[in-house]
């Protein structure tokens, strides 16, 4: 009785192993795609950080710009305001 539960055994279990062989193979492509997607999107996190941070210099710069604008704007109206004055005072 023996001999044929091993001869039925031997086949069932070479099933299991080969299944979890695929199963492996499997897992371990899997394994290789998340690596891949992983470096991608590390690298795709360095570029954004570093378009953010271009985007933010440029954003400061133009609030420097703004006031720089909005200073030479007051100079110019006080300067034709004092035009203005030096025209209108009697001789």
């Amino acid at each position: 009785m023996m001999p044929y539960v091993a001869m039925v055994m031997i086949p069932f279990v070479a099933v299991i192993i080969a299944a979890l062989k695929v199963v492996l193979d499997k897992l371990t492509r899997l394994s290789s795609t998340l690596e891949r997607v992983d470096e991608t999107s590390k690298a795709t996190k360095a570029q954004t950080d570093g378009i953010i941070s271009r985007m933010q210099d440029t954003i400061a710069k133009k609030d420097v710009d703004a006031a720089h604008l909005a200073e030479v704007t007051d100079l110019k109206t006080d300067i034709a305001a004092a035009k203005a004055s030096d025209r209108e005072e009697p001789k």
